[in-house]
């Protein structure tokens, strides 16, 4: 499920997120391009499982995404409303499926913990206020980035009472590094 391609990429149009698996569904709630996100379902195990994968704006995003900056909108405020836009989305999708594990889930172009290199004290205390509302945990905020000295700030969230463990994907392949960003797998323990 890949979010519409309207970004302008050097390569032509782009899309800011995809969900991929062996069997993933649209869900039927309207993600507005705008929103830098797209959500999808799946089940595993019998239990359905709904992904809302985003992008949150980051430090220079006003100038490098302008079509989604408002006019003298800084960063911090971007990242705010965008904040509160993407959290009403999930919020949707909670109410949309109600017996559903929702998992949250993108680059949020900020640390949960760690140090703060790339953000800021405000987006972080943002983003914490945010997943408390939905009742929701970082599952791999402790985990290490792929840039020394700094924690995930690309966060894979879901509901805090979820036993989890969770594994840094390396993003180096045959010596190339194909991101600067890590990767991440969660492995959950679904309920029965």
């Amino acid at each position: 499920m890949f979010a519409p391609p309207l970004r302008q990429g050097g390569n032509g149009p782009e899309t800011w997120v995809a969900i991929l698996g062996p069997v993933v569904t649209a869900v039927n709630i309207d993600v507005p391009f705008e929103r830098m996100a797209v959500a999808a379902s799946t089940r595993i195990d019998g239990i359905e499982v709904v992904v809302y994968g985003s992008v949150l704006p980051w430090n220079t995003a006003p100038t490098q995404a302008p079509m989604r900056a408002l006019a003298g909108e800084s960063s911090e405020m971007m990242f705010a409303r965008m904040l509160a836009e993407q959290e009403a989305d999930v919020r949707a999708l909670q109410s949309a499926f109600p017996p559903a594990l929702i998992i949250w889930a993108g680059n949020f172009n900020q640390s949960f913990t760690g140090p703060n290199f790339g953000g800021n004290n405000r987006k972080r205390s943002l983003l914490v206020s945010s997943l408390e509302r939905l009742e929701m945990s970082a599952w791999n905020a402790n985990a290490p980035h792929a840039k020394e000295g700094m924690c995930a700030i690309d966060l894979i969230c879901g509901p805090a009472d979820l036993e989890v463990t969770v594994e840094r994907v390396s993003t180096v392949h045959d010596h190339v590094v194909l991101s600067d960003h890590a990767g991440y797998v969660a492995n959950v323990q679904l309920p029965a």
